[in-house]
């Protein structure tokens, strides 16, 4: 027979198991992947920084602002923040750093800014992921379309963490080897994301931007299959009238007329909803209709389930 065991006992396999317990979690723990993949990613980036003379300093003791800003910091005021709420409100911070003394080519010496983030939830992180595919996957998205700044800024991301990399207007990244190599450590942790080949997003000069691949490259367009997940419908439209396809939104001034969507068109791929801070584009979506994209009124399309439209798995 088992002999059954005492209060004593159980209080010692209970105090082992809780030591257990709390050195896993230490150790590894529901975000162990987290902050071993930014350690080591900051790591490679301390160690070819060095050689260049150039450090990595946390950002508040650094005048990051004087700069312009880094992916999520308050400067609204910047052509294309508004832009990037997609992103950020799906992250939370990890940290932020400027990236000092870094050597041009023509002996000036430079600033770029550096910023973590993480994923709240994996759902959040695959819907501005998905967003991102939306809105870049087509040609260059020039501001009104949903560029994320007016000058250079690369993001990429992995399964949890968003890196982003702010080196302003006044760089040329092929003539600061340092930064080109610190770009070249954030592409290479860049996990792509739903066999695009996609890693990120940049923003480039005069306010357009582009998904990236893992060589830091633009994508090529993405086909619609692995583009869209969001799709609207035309709604509140006489059965004899149509909605106009507009070249673009400003209501004062309308857009050329691009398409017409019939009163019973469904299943229509959304592009971008502009964040409620651009005024100029209240009232407006951009969508994709018969291989053109352009913009419709709000009013007459509602929400339609990809379920409805898409035979993904």
């Amino acid at each position: 027979m088992m002999r059954s065991r005492g209060p004593r006992a159980f209080r010692r396999v209970g105090l082992l198991g809780f030591v257990m317990l709390v050195s896993q979690l230490v150790a590894g723990g529901a975000h162990a992947e987290t902050p071993d993949e930014v350690a080591t990613t900051l790591a490679a980036i301390d160690a070819v920084l060095a050689p260049a003379g150039a450090r990595r300093v946390d950002a508040s003791r650094s005048s990051t602002e004087r700069m312009g800003g880094t992916l999520c910091s308050a400067t609204p005021r910047e052509p294309g923040a508004w832009n990037r709420d997609f992103l950020c409100d799906a992250t939370t911070p990890v940290g932020r750093w400027t990236l000092q003394n870094l050597r041009a080519d023509g002996g000036q010496r430079v600033s770029a800014n550096l910023e973590v983030r993480r994923f709240t939830s994996t759902e959040r992180g695959q819907f501005a992921k998905d967003t991102a595919l939306e809105r870049y996957g087509g040609e260059n998205a020039s501001l009104s379309e949903g560029a994320i700044s007016w000058c250079f800024l690369d993001v990429s991301w992995t399964e949890e963490v968003v890196f982003s990399l702010w080196y302003g207007c006044d760089i040329s990244l092929p003539h600061v080897k340092a930064l080109q190599s610190v770009r070249s450590e954030l592409l290479k942790v860049g996990k792509p994301f739903r066999e695009t080949g996609v890693v990120g997003v940049a923003g480039t000069h005069s306010g357009w931007s582009y998904l990236l691949d893992a060589e830091g490259r633009k994508r090529a367009p993405l086909v619609d299959e692995a583009r869209f997940r969001h799709f609207l419908k035309v709604v509140d439209v006489a059965a004899d009238d149509v909605l106009w396809l507009r070249e673009r939104p400003q209501s004062s001034a309308l857009g050329a007329k691009l398409d017409k969507l019939p009163a019973t068109a469904t299943c229509v791929p959304l592009v971008f909803t502009p964040p409620s801070r651009a005024q100029e584009l209240k009232g407006w979506v951009r969508v994709k209709f018969n291989g053109r994209e352009g913009w419709v009124k709000q009013r007459y399309v509602a929400e339609q389930p990809a379920s409805e439209c898409s035979p993904r798995q």
